[in-house]
């Protein structure tokens, strides 16, 4: 009874050692592995302060008669022409 419990003993340190080694090796590589991670700033062209090339596609924010309006309402087949 005296070597069983005796051998328990010796295991049960011998894993907290262990755990306690492969934490620190975990909290090492984590760090390391963090500092890969650091995002680099948006340059100038993605940035949100930057004129946009987007062009309105919907006739119905478009200024009525302008030549953009006419030629989204044939786009969308709504320029009043029927049949033909």
């Amino acid at each position: 009874m005296r070597i069983a419990v005796a051998v328990l003993a010796i295991l049960w340190l011998m894993a907290g050692f262990s755990a306690g080694v492969g934490a620190q090796g975990y909290a090492k590589k984590r760090h390391k592995h963090a500092k890969a991670q650091v995002r680099q700033p948006a340059s100038r062209a993605q940035s949100s302060n930057a004129p946009s090339d987007y062009i309105v596609r919907d006739s119905n924010q478009l200024p009525v008669g302008s030549s953009i309006w006419w030629d989204q309402m044939l786009r969308e087949n709504r320029a009043g022409t029927c049949c033909n």
